[in-house]
């Protein structure tokens, strides 16, 4: 009985050594598992650690005129760093001397970089590609490409091109073709210290960018800066708030130029953005949709009442009172009285169906953003009036480039065009992968009838109201017109002024709005 208390004891320190043995086995597998099984995995964790990925900015496309003349390109830049410890002593005082002559270095920037206790000094500013030939084989300075937007012709077309915000696109065509213009970023590895401090020069470069695209426009440079010179020496003459001009050619729908202009310079492009009353400039719409549907014939007569008539309760006049006439006239020397007496004889929706098939109410299409659609009531919310306002051009409002679009279709034998602005887009390699046609959006009146429109036009320019647009060579379809200034629905001091025309009328080229 005695010996029974060392038996006991000797089974206790046995199992507490089996349980230290388990313990250090479990250490042993633990260790041997992250050493082994996960030591790639942690190994590669504390790589990141000393490692970040950086950007690599792509060369942004450049946008061109119809003749590829670029009107906004990316031009590369070089940034200079320097990491004066690098510098060997022998060679200390040619590196600086060098890089003063090529940069034109201040004596700041001099000192800071002959201080071999400074491990990196940045030169901020973007230097000419050729800097990089004289300096790339110094040894301690390090050069990174960059890229600068530039806009070649200042103030011309800025607002159709857009502008450049964070590096993309704002606006314009560099807002609508962001994507296809901005390329694709690469990527490159830049090695950090233990304090996640750049370590200099120690970058490599993983997926290198891919530049962005070209898009041609339909734009004319030349034709782009005739319009803008006329159009702020018209606002400049007039004491005008601002004004729009709209070159197209009538029987493709391409615009030529597009030009938008407040009393300081461009701002956004109210030629598509900003719908107004178009005042007389709508009635050889208004007379289209008479004659198409036979109310009256051109020679037909129509009683002017003297310069005062009362239609659907509210009072019409005319600036210069007229008695008797014919429609053809009426049009002519744009008398609100004629024209409006004779569309009483159309339907409601037949005046509404001609103007929405001209284009009025709808957005045109055009690949630029923020296009407005203007207003055109429809006939459920007429009131007795309407139909007299919307024959003269009040009551509906309209942008610019719809007016444009719209005498383009009387050019165009009565076809109506979609706007075009992009003429093709082609990827960095100058490979082609679109390329715009002409698109017919509908035929809204004959050929024969949009002839006979198109010569009262004629005698408008030659005899009307219009005289001041002649040319000697060439003869002139046109019509201009007067309307109130109306903001947010109100009417307000001011007026609106507009012309519209397309030259030769025997075989129409040109499409020539002005606001």
């Amino acid at each position: 009985m005695k010996a029974a208390g060392p038996v006991r004891y000797r089974w206790r320190r046995r199992l507490l050594l089996a349980g230290w043995m388990l313990g250090c086995m479990i250490i042993l597998a633990r260790s041997a598992s992250v050493q082994i099984v996960q030591g790639p995995h942690w190994a590669a964790a504390g790589q990141r650690q000393h490692e970040t990925a950086v950007e690599i900015k792509a060369r942004r496309g450049s946008i061109l005129d119809r003749r590829e003349n670029p009107l906004a390109e990316s031009a590369g830049t070089i940034h200079v760093d320097v990491a004066p410890r690098e510098l060997s002593p022998d060679a200390r005082d040619g590196v600086v001397d060098l890089l003063s002559s090529e940069l034109g270095l201040t004596r700041s920037t001099r000192r800071r970089i002959s201080d071999p206790d400074r491990a990196w000094v940045e030169i901020h500013e973007g230097f000419p590609p050729r800097v990089k030939e004289a300096l790339d084989t110094l040894r301690g300075v390090y050069l990174t490409q960059d890229w600068t937007r530039h806009f070649n012709y200042g103030e011309l077309a800025q607002d159709v091109l857009g502008y450049i915000r964070d590096d993309s696109g704002s606006g314009g065509i560099e807002g609508r073709f962001d994507e296809h213009l901005r390329g694709t970023a690469g990527e490159k590895i830049q090695a950090r210290d233990n304090l996640r401090n750049p370590i200099p020069g120690q970058t490599v470069q993983i997926k290198p960018p891919v530049p962005g695209g070209d898009v041609i426009l339909t734009l004319d440079r030349d034709l782009q800066e005739i319009g803008h010179e006329a159009l702020a020496s018209a606002i400049e003459e007039t004491g005008a708030r601002g004004g729009d001009l709209i070159v197209t050619v009538p029987e493709t729908g391409e615009i030529l130029s597009l030009v938008s202009l407040g009393k300081d310079g461009p701002g956004n492009i109210s030629a598509i953005t900003s719908p107004y009353e178009p005042g007389s400039t709508l009635k050889p719409f208004t007379v289209a949709s008479i004659l198409l549907h036979s109310v009256a014939t051109l020679g037909d007569s129509v009683d002017g009442e003297n310069g005062r008539w009362v239609a659907g309760g509210k009072l019409l006049t005319d600036v210069h009172p007229h008695g008797m006439m014919t429609l053809g006239d009426a049009l002519k020397v744009s008398s609100n009285i004629g024209v409006a007496k004779v569309a009483e004889g159309l339907t409601p929706a037949q005046q509404f169906q001609m103007l929405r098939d001209f284009g009025f109410g709808a957005p045109t299409g055009i690949d630029l953003p923020a296009e407005g659609s203007g207003f055109l009531p429809r006939p459920s919310r007429w009131s007795r009036s309407t139909s007299s306002r919307l024959a003269i051009g009040y009551g509906i409002s309209v942008t610019p480039l719809q007016m444009a679009m719209a005498y383009g279709a009387l050019a165009n034998g009565g076809k109506l065009m979609e706007p075009r602005i992009i003429k093709e887009l082609r990827d960095n390699e100058g490979r082609t992968v679109f390329k715009s046609k002409p698109r017919v959006v509908r035929e809204v009146i004959s050929e024969r009838l949009a002839r006979d429109i198109s010569d009262v036009l004629v005698d408008a320019v030659d005899d009307g109201t219009g005289s001041e647009a002649q040319l000697a060579t060439y003869r002139v379809a046109g019509k201009s017109g007067t309307s109130r200034a109306n903001e947010g629905g109100v009417y307000v001091d001011g007026h609106y002024a507009s012309f519209a025309c397309f030259v030769p009328v025997e075989d129409p080229q040109l499409v020539i709005f002005v606001k």
